[in-house]
């Protein structure tokens, strides 16, 4: 039997904002095959410098897509500039979670979740991460928001 779980348009926060379907080995269905959508995780960054954006961006591979990466240094270390721009990406829902670099966690104080984030009921700190390069991943399969949709796989996880 088919079972439609999600049909329709995307609703910010309540449907996966980017994923794929794969069509997982199955013994017990007539085909062979049961088909299951992916969540891939869509993040903004916000790092120090080029160099560790770059080691944040090698360390999440294809797991997860980089919507945006802002780096304090071409900013000229402002701050509130680098706090719109990671807001803004909440706002227009194009991104599901900020990872923000240990080096500028001074900045997660100033970054808010959006209006449009206010009916829900998500925690900002599952939202906005501080994390290491090679903690990101973790962080998000773990401590993020999506992680905590028991319906979602995301993407690079086994269930």
């Amino acid at each position: 039997p088919v079972t439609i779980t999600d049909c329709g348009i995307f609703q910010p926060l309540g449907t996966p904002g980017a994923g794929y379907w794969y069509d997982k080995p199955d013994a017990d269905s007539w085909n062979g095959i049961s088909p299951t959508f992916i969540v891939r995780p869509r993040v903004s960054i916000l790092a120090p410098s080029e160099s560790v954006l770059q080691k944040f961006k090698t360390a999440i591979g294809s797991v997860a897509s980089v919507v945006l990466s802002v780096c304090t240094e071409s900013l000229d270390n402002n701050e509130d500039t680098a706090a719109t721009l990671l807001i803004e990406s909440l706002a227009k829902f194009s991104a599901d979670v900020i990872i923000i670099a240990p080096a500028c966690k001074t900045v997660s104080s100033k970054v808010e979740l959006p209006e449009a984030w206010g009916t829900s009921d998500i925690p900002v700190d599952e939202v906005i991460l501080v994390a290491k390069p090679l903690e990101t991943l973790s962080a998000i399969r773990e401590k993020s928001w999506l992680a905590k949709r028991q319906a979602w796989q995301l993407d690079g996880t086994s269930s």
